[in-house]
């Protein structure tokens, strides 16, 4: 998939083994900085007018988010508990809105 998305943009890296790492080392650091650009924003001004709950389950979502764009998008890793954490975040954050209301 990523092969056909460097072909697609005709740039000189082409689909070697090293235009892949620099685009998985760019996606992946995009994805970072801005799952931290997000912590940052829920812990310290919070989401709108949501409780506490929805903002600590917002804050886990953005961390769970930024463990995934790090370790499985930019260092290529293959564990799959990051994977679950932003799954299971998600879940947290719809079960936090439909109990607590938000």
């Amino acid at each position: 998939m990523l092969e056909d998305l460097l072909e697609s943009m005709d740039l000189p890296i082409g689909s070697s083994r090293t235009g892949q790492t620099i685009a998985r080392l760019v996606f992946g650091a995009i994805g970072t900085f801005l799952a931290l650009a997000g912590l940052w924003i829920g812990a310290t001004r919070g989401f709108g007018e949501s409780g506490f709950a929805f903002r600590i389950a917002g804050i886990v979502v953005f961390a769970a988010l930024g463990c995934f764009c790090l370790l499985t998008v930019a260092l290529q890793r293959c564990g799959r508990w990051p994977g679950f954490a932003l799954v299971g975040s998600f879940v947290g954050l719809f079960v936090v809105r439909l109990v607590f209301g938000g």
